[in-house]
């Protein structure tokens, strides 16, 4: 898709010379894995000053940079395009240029166990002629082949979406991925399609992140009352004790439990 048929597509109305107006080949917010052609997404950050990735996006031939802060002037001709709400919308502007994704989106979380669960699925359904994916803590996998190892158990919104599409377009129905805790509260999976979300366990580790155990079994649950689709399928280990108010909102959503 070229770069102004796209910025139609997200409603953002901009003018920048036709020569600028190139194929996009993916959207990425990790200046580190730019490549030319990509558009480069800029999320504020209270921790870290933007511009040298920014600077590094531009150096390695990104076409176009969206942010959530506004730039100060730098020494580039690129469009350079500010979108207030851009964690927000970010979700909608990935699905309009990766635009596949697998039948199933299975999403398993818990303190321990995510990786085995989610390798044990894997083989099952591989085992039963089922076109599946994985993406987690020990790599990238379709069908009997490796593709690649991963940096985070969780990747981010842009690489879930153009891995999902790549995926899809290889003939995957199933895509089964680690929802790690850490993801779920940066929101790494916001606005992803969830149709199946399990969970195995949650118990008493990673509180110097999350400060409390009920603060960490909240983010956890969200998994199922946040980001999993209507109508979805939620699994859930029979040891964790279920609140009322968990459950009403998984029937207001029809999700099957």
């Amino acid at each position: 898709m070229q770069l102004f048929d796209f910025l139609t597509k997200i409603n953002i109305t901009t003018k920048f010379e036709y020569k600028f107006n190139k194929k996009i080949k993916n959207i990425t917010q990790n200046s580190k894995e730019i490549k030319k052609g990509d558009i480069f997404i800029s999320l504020k950050s209270k921790k870290i000053k933007s511009t040298k990735f920014i600077m590094e996006a531009i150096n390695k031939g990104c076409i176009a940079i969206i942010s959530d802060k506004k730039i100060p002037k730098i020494n580039t001709k690129i469009p350079i395009i500010y979108n207030k709400e851009l964690k927000k919308n970010l979700h909608f502007f990935l699905k309009n240029l990766y635009k596949k994704t697998p039948h199933n989106i299975i999403a398993i979380t818990g303190t321990n166990g995510k990786t085995s669960v989610c390798w044990y699925l894997y083989q099952i359904l591989k085992l039963n002629n089922s076109n599946v994916s994985y993406i987690g803590t020990i790599g990238e996998y379709y069908n009997n082949l490796k593709i690649s190892n991963t940096s985070l158990t969780t990747p981010d919104i842009c690489s879930l979406y153009r891995l999902a599409d790549l995926h899809a377009k290889k003939g995957s129905r199933n895509f089964i991925f680690e929802a790690s805790s850490h993801g779920i509260s940066q929101k790494r999976i916001f606005g992803f399609p969830l149709t199946i979300a399990a969970i195995t366990n949650i118990t008493k580790d990673h509180l110097d992140y999350h400060k409390s155990l009920a603060e960490y079994r909240k983010v956890k649950l969200s998994l199922f009352t946040d980001y999993l689709n209507n109508n979805g399928l939620a699994i859930v280990n029979s040891t964790i004790n279920l609140k009322r108010n968990f459950i009403s909102k998984l029937k207001s959503k029809k999700i099957k439990l």
